[in-house]
């Protein structure tokens, strides 16, 4: 009875720190907008809005599955991930995306590529014309407003809590299935 009684406190500590975590991601987000309407009040809806977003834009950030957890990584070239052999690749796209998600039931990249229909690269099929160049706010001039850099600061903490929410979702799910097992 030890055992399963020390799964469910997993468990249930996995879920207090879910809501935690959950609280603050509501909170940045808010943040995060309030703070773009700011910018976009101050600088004017014009100088603010897609139309300064690159069309062959590029991300600056990878999510990769270090040690059985997701992290995510922002660097200035792509080319010197970490050596990570749990990383994965997306399901091929002749499967369905339900499929895919079975088959792979315990790769939640797989999973969000299938969900989402998007193709999660290794890390050693990066090319060279994908860096990223430069930082996304010089997209909307060279003085900007503190409102947008604080915005940017927001989302930026957004995707760190999400990939935590994401790990934390996952040590639920195992918490869960070994109080199920015993």
């Amino acid at each position: 009875m030890g055992d399963k009684e020390a799964a469910f406190r997993t468990s249930l500590n996995a879920v207090q720190e879910y809501l935690a975590l959950q609280q603050q991601l509501g909170e940045l987000m808010r943040t995060g907008f309030m703070q773009l309407s700011s910018a976009r009040y101050a600088m004017g809806a014009e100088r603010v809005s897609l139309l300064q977003v690159p069309a062959t834009m590029t991300a600056t950030t990878r999510l990769l599955q270090l040690d059985d957890e997701l992290e995510v990584i922002r660097v200035a070239s792509f080319s010197k991930l970490p050596q990570n052999k749990n990383s994965a690749a997306a399901p091929s796209s002749s499967k369905s995306s339900e499929t895919a998600m079975n088959d792979s039931e315990g790769d939640i990249i797989a999973q969000l590529g299938a969900k989402y229909g998007c193709d999660f690269e290794r890390e050693g099929t990066i090319h060279e014309e994908s860096l990223p160049v430069g930082d996304p706010l010089e997209w909307f001039g060279a003085l900007v407003s503190p409102n947008l850099r604080q915005s940017q600061h927001n989302f930026a903490e957004v995707l760190q809590l999400v990939v935590a929410l994401a790990n934390v979702q996952k040590k639920l799910r195992d918490g869960i299935m070994l109080f199920e097992q015993k």
